[in-house]
């Protein structure tokens, strides 16, 4: 029987999390907005995700989003960087330039903390967390404080991914995850 495992590892010098369980394997990186870098099913020698082992830590920095399941939070592209909700209407940096937009959020680009890593007979479990206050360089164009929290768990039917935000201030907060 396979022995299932979680626990903390150095990645091409990056402190990440290692999850092993039911003949999958898992690399996630805190540091790297708790992008799950590495998916792998080891029985079928599987890669889930884009992985490319030549592939460095700083070039996956440099574009998160590419590279395995990051914490997108807002996806997708706002025309003009300008976001529109019920209460307010906010005005992200362009960082899309080329096409004027304000592109796939900021949480896949900050480093999470690590809450729990832990294993049971059956499953791996990492939970990690992130607290976005004013203390975020964003907070200026998006000034609603906020906790991201994150748990993955690795078993012999695969992966599980849970995220959720808490809204910790008084006004709406805009969702959109991917």
């Amino acid at each position: 029987m396979e022995l299932t495992t979680a626990h903390m590892i150095e990645y091409k010098n990056e402190s990440c999390i290692e999850l092993k369980a039911g003949g999958y394997a898992a690399i996630i990186a805190p540091g790297i907005g708790s992008n799950v870098i590495r998916l792998r099913d080891e029985a079928n020698d599987i890669e889930i995700f884009r992985f490319d082992p030549s592939v460095s830590i700083d070039e996956i920095k440099q574009s998160p989003e590419v590279y395995g399941l990051p914490s997108l939070y807002l996806p997708n592209r706002l025309n003009g960087g300008l976001l529109k909700t019920s209460d307010a209407t906010y005005h992200l940096p362009v960082n899309e330039v080329d096409l004027g937009n304000f592109l796939h959020g900021f949480l896949h680009k900050r480093k999470h903390s690590v809450v729990d890593v832990t294993a049971t007979e059956t499953e791996a479990i990492a939970k990690t967390e992130y607290l976005y206050d004013e203390t975020d360089e964003y907070f200026q164009y998006l000034p609603i404080t906020f906790k991201a929290e994150y748990t993955f768990t690795l078993s012999e039917t695969g992966f599980y991914y849970e995220q959720t935000l808490t809204n910790l201030s008084k006004v709406q907060m805009p969702f959109g995850v991917a």
